[in-house]
């Protein structure tokens, strides 16, 4: 069994035509002593499916990520009591107080933007959560779809409160994060960021991965001087999304706060360790490369499968490695065959460019 209902609470909202504000009204609320498969013949297959997908939603820290872990606002006394309803329905006792709490939300809901008609679940439920039942306070919302349905009567008639089983909105608390059960965290999915699903509570999203890097970005460049990371970061937001030409003539960072190779490489393994996201990615490096390249690579691995290095006005950037992989069917580079290095050393003193010579071509 993968979960066990305690409690659960349906609410119903609908859009009222005459005021054109979002209406709301309590289906049901039942709990595990409840026989409910008469009158809601497919409500456990339908949990179900929803409980899975909703647990194959891992928390990432990805700043664009559809799923995150936000932490309770606990400094400020809305975000504390919001933490405190959330406790309550997962420690319920009685039918009785679990419906008092989930009406909160419910009505909540209702002023929430970009609220949609729809049912809302709130669920307090025993589930796995590796290899024991844990309790969990799942509240799903599931909007209306709209139909064309076939009747008894061979009729086609529209029907536009269609319920899908496909997830596109729910929360979990407490957050599993494989570990450990995360009192003062929930994680949150959304398929769109536009839903708004967060504001249900008063949350803050947990430093990304972006935010990580910075940190650690901040220490390591405090040990230089203290002000030297607000030099660079305590800018307008708009200009830090500005493309920069990194090695430039027009150098943005000054010479005496650049950092040694093997401490920018160390930089993405600290930041690394920190990212307790289990499916992170490494710090990517993303570089243009006269408009006609673009080169990626994990940035831990600088001084160990590509180098950066200078030749007169010239920046090179070297590659190496074992393997070279393509999915294309035979490419012209595939014929290339390879120089020793000291040879392409050698050419790299050279003359970057040759001039052609004029086509006698009777075509021109």
């Amino acid at each position: 069994m993968e979960w066990e209902l305690v409690y659960l609470s349906i609410y119903r909202f609908y859009q009222d035509d005459e005021d054109k504000r979002r209406t709301m009204e309590e289906i049901a609320t039942l709990s595990a002593n409840d026989s409910y498969e008469d009158r809601f013949p497919f409500l456990q297959e339908y949990l179900s499916d929803m409980i899975r997908q909703a647990k194959g939603k891992k928390a990432s820290l990805s700043p664009s990520a559809s799923c995150r872990a936000w932490r309770f606002r606990i400094e400020d006394e809305a975000g504390q009591e919001d933490k405190n309803l959330c406790d309550a329905l997962l420690g319920s006792v009685s039918k009785s107080t679990f419906q008092n709490h989930a009406q909160i939300l419910a009505q909540r809901y209702t002023r929430i933007p970009k609220s949609r008609n729809g049912l809302l679940f709130v669920l307090n439920a025993n589930t796995m959560q590796g290899k024991n039942l844990a309790p969990s306070l799942l509240i799903f919302k599931a909007d209306f779809r709209s139909a064309a349905l076939v009747n008894e009567d061979k009729a086609i008639k529209e029907n536009h409160e269609i319920l899908l089983s496909d997830l596109k909105k729910c929360m979990w608390y407490p957050h599993f994060d494989g570990f450990n059960h995360n009192l003062d965290q929930i994680r949150i999915f959304q398929s769109s960021a536009s839903d708004y699903f967060q504001k249900l509570l008063n949350v803050v999203d947990l430093p990304d991965s972006v935010d990580i890097a910075e940190e650690a970005l901040r220490e390591e460049l405090f040990e230089i001087h203290p002000e030297v990371y607000e030099k660079y970061f305590q800018i307008p937001e708009q200009e830090r999304h500005q493309k920069r030409e990194v090695f430039g003539e027009r150098r943005y960072v000054a010479e005496e706060d650049l950092l040694e190779p093997e401490k920018v490489a160390q930089l993405a393994v600290k930041a690394q360790i920190r990212n307790i996201d289990q499916n992170a990615k490494p710090l990517r490096l993303r570089l243009n490369i006269d408009g006609g390249l673009k080169f990626e690579g994990s940035i831990d691995l600088l001084g160990q499968t590509f180098f950066f290095a200078k030749h007169g006005d010239e920046k090179i950037l070297i590659l190496r490695g074992d393997k070279f992989e393509t999915k294309s069917h035979y490419q012209p580079i595939e014929f290339l065959k390879l120089e020793s290095l000291e040879s392409v050393i050698q050419k790299l003193g050279e003359p970057r460019y040759e001039v052609l010579e004029q086509s006698l071509s009777e075509d021109e």
